[in-house]
């Protein structure tokens, strides 16, 4: 499954740098790379800091379609994890003619934790100023956790005696685009 999933990553990168490349003078479609670093406060009672770097391409300017992969942890009271998310990511630039446009920006896909995997999902309103961007909104994660018998090394609920496997935090992040 990971094997496919990285596979899958580095032909997408390919095509989309070699399409970029034949199209240069056409300035409706352009290869795009969005780097991003931000912190959430995730529940249950902590906090997530995530790196994320988005390659695909633009279309006008306005719409980028890409491929995004993350690296990052989540911090909670019992324990800390590293977590890796694999995702498909839309932008939209309001004002694409402008160097100030406010922004939306989706993210859907999956989650690499150690001992489990699952659904990975943001939303998120900013604000562009030239090549930067800042956005805040809220992000999802649903663990499945791999490992059968809980212990602190997991979001652990001491009252219920179970693993949290949904994570719901609001997110701030700060980027800049290629």
């Amino acid at each position: 499954m990971k094997t496919s999933v990285f596979a899958f990553a580095a032909f997408f990168f390919a095509s989309v740098a070699l399409f970029a490349q034949e199209n240069k003078t056409n300035e409706n479609l352009t290869y795009s790379n969005i780097t991003e670093l931000g912190i959430a406060v995730a529940s249950p009672q902590g906090i997530s800091i995530e790196a994320t770097s988005v390659h695909g391409f633009s279309v006008k300017k306005t719409h980028h379609w890409g491929l995004g992969v993350g690296f990052g942890g989540i911090f909670t009271k019992q324990n800390e994890m590293i977590h890796m998310p694999i995702f498909l990511n839309y932008r939209l630039n309001f004002k694409p003619e402008q160097k100030h446009s406010p922004l939306l920006n989706i993210s859907v896909g999956g989650i690499y934790i150690k001992d489990g995997n699952g659904f990975y999902s943001a939303i998120r309103m900013g604000y562009r100023i030239w090549k930067f961007s800042f956005s805040s909104g809220v992000s999802f994660m649903a663990v499945n956790w791999t490992k059968k018998e809980p212990d602190y090394q997991y979001p652990y609920d001491i009252k219920t005696k179970k693993i949290n496997s949904n994570m719901f935090g609001f997110t701030i992040k700060a980027g800049f685009t290629f």
